[in-house]
């Protein structure tokens, strides 16, 4: 009895141990599960911050460029600015990055951006299309005067007399050249009308039109 008794206080021994080792291994089994789903957790946000470090480096890949195959979008925007300068040819109101030197900032061209004073012409080069296998537009040379400015200076190289958009080049004045020739004929004054007096143009259509009124006038009172 006392062997029986011995074997059955040691199965229950093993019973208890069992039971105990049991509910270890169920606790270990839940936190290993809790742990599977939270590296599930872990990994998706992994994935997530990878994805947004792609975009973060190509969005920067597009802003600084790669050299001459792509230059960047600052690198594009500066040429652009350029490019905009020499069709306007003149610094844009309170502007005093160059005392109003604009063609300084036509860094582009190391020969006008060097210059000490404006440049004779500028050029924007072709604009071309989606392909790439054609112009759109071909390149414009800006030209900054319209008349000769020095004996011998050459039309078309040193001054523009009239615009040409039939070349494979076109010639045109800059923005500022149409603005102050239009303005010094608006502000022209000539005797046109053989009476001792200078008017403008418009001096010349108000007098034409007050002497229309007057005649009317007259007639009206017939």
């Amino acid at each position: 009895m006392n062997t029986l008794d011995e074997k059955m206080g040691a199965t229950r021994a093993a019973q208890a141990d069992y039971q105990t080792k049991l509910l270890a291994y169920t606790v270990m089994d839940g936190r290993l599960d809790a742990a599977n789903a939270m590296k599930g957790t872990v990994d998706a946000e992994k994935a997530r911050l990878e994805g947004l470090q792609t975009k973060l480096t190509t969005a920067v890949n597009a802003i600084m460029g790669d050299g001459a195959a792509d230059p960047g979008q600052i690198a594009k925007e500066t040429l652009w600015r350029e490019w905009l300068y020499c069709e306007l040819g003149d610094a844009v109101a309170g502007d005093t990055t160059t005392n109003s030197q604009w063609w300084k900032l036509i860094a582009s061209d190391a020969g006008i951006a060097a210059a000490g004073a404006a440049p004779a012409k500028c050029t924007v080069p072709a604009v071309r299309n989606a392909a790439n296998d054609a112009d759109e537009r071909p390149a414009v040379e800006y030209y900054t005067q319209s008349a000769s400015q020095v004996a011998g200076n050459v039309d078309g190289t040193d001054f523009l007399s009239a615009e040409d958009t039939l070349s494979a080049t076109w010639k045109k004045w800059t923005a500022h050249r149409i603005y102050t020739d239009a303005l010094a004929a608006e502000n022209a004054t000539s005797d046109a009308l053989a009476d001792g007096n200078q008017r403008t143009k418009a001096g010349e259509v108000a007098y034409h039109t007050e002497s229309k009124r007057a005649a009317d006038y007259v007639v009206k009172q017939r």
